[in-house]
């Protein structure tokens, strides 16, 4: 994730609406909900990949946000984690949790979000 952090760190003079910003504080804001349910679950990466049906690798290519997620693969880390994905789309000026509420705050923002309120 340092290299994701750097990247960010770099960026931050730039303009923090370009699409590359927000791509990568989208990874690291999954990648840190990730992390936080692992702990929760009390489970190993190796047990997560196992779960996912993927490489103990690509699950830590995910976890270190140097990853650009598809749909499919955030699919299975949800039913992996035991939870539901959510994609939101929210107008200008709402406000976000984490990472995001600065983009939220300076414009258009797609949020998606991992969720353990699974129905």
């Amino acid at each position: 994730m340092d290299d994701a952090l750097g990247f960010l760190t770099e960026v931050a003079d730039e303009d923090r609406s370009s699409v590359a910003y927000r791509q990568q504080a989208l990874v690291l804001e999954i990648a840190d909900r990730v992390h936080a349910r692992i702990d929760q679950l009390g489970i190993s990466q190796a047990e997560l990949a196992r779960r996912m049906q993927v490489s103990r690798p690509m699950v830590t290519k995910l976890l270190t946000g140097d990853s650009n997620f598809q749909l499919k693969t955030l699919l299975r880390l949800a039913d992996a984690l035991d939870m539901e994905l959510m994609v939101d789309f929210v107008l200008p000026g709402m406000s976000m949790p984490g990472l995001l509420s600065a983009q939220a705050e300076a414009g258009q923002v797609v949020h998606c979000s991992i969720s353990d309120a699974k129905s």
